[in-house]
């Protein structure tokens, strides 16, 4: 087993092809969860399926321009849990939600809602990936 410290990290790059809303950054959030120190800079990479690629090919670049000795890439999906988002109207509703204090403003808060509002709309790279497997 070789002894290694995490503050040797000079950079972190992660890939993902979707993003999860609660971990915008999942490179700063997972370096940060696994003790890495805070002064690491951590970037995320989101370009559909070649991220990780990408997070590889960036740290390399630094390698190669002498800008640092040792990076992190990674590569991370969220596909078992793909953020699934509302139509404007529904997402301006449900906050609205918030403030309701009488059955009678749900009622109003429905009115002009279409079933349309009702459907998810998800990414399109997500569609891909569903239709590539």
């Amino acid at each position: 087993m070789v002894d290694f410290s995490a503050s040797l990290i000079d950079r972190i790059f992660m890939g993902t092809v979707i993003q999860e809303v609660k971990t915008s950054n999942i490179a700063r959030e997972s370096s940060l969860a696994s003790g890495i120190p805070d002064s690491v800079p951590a970037t995320t990479l989101t370009m559909a399926c070649i991220s990780s690629n990408a997070a590889v090919a960036s740290g390399s670049d630094l390698i190669r321009c002498h800008n640092a000795d040792i990076i992190l890439a990674a590569g991370v999906e969220t596909m078992s849990d793909v953020p699934i988002r509302f139509s404007r109207n529904m997402r301006k509703r449900m906050l609205a939600s918030q403030k309701i204090k009488s059955p009678a403003g749900y009622v109003s808060l429905l009115k002009g809602l279409k079933l349309s509002d009702l459907g998810p709309e998800v990414q399109n790279n997500f569609f891909f990936l569903i239709n590539f497997f």
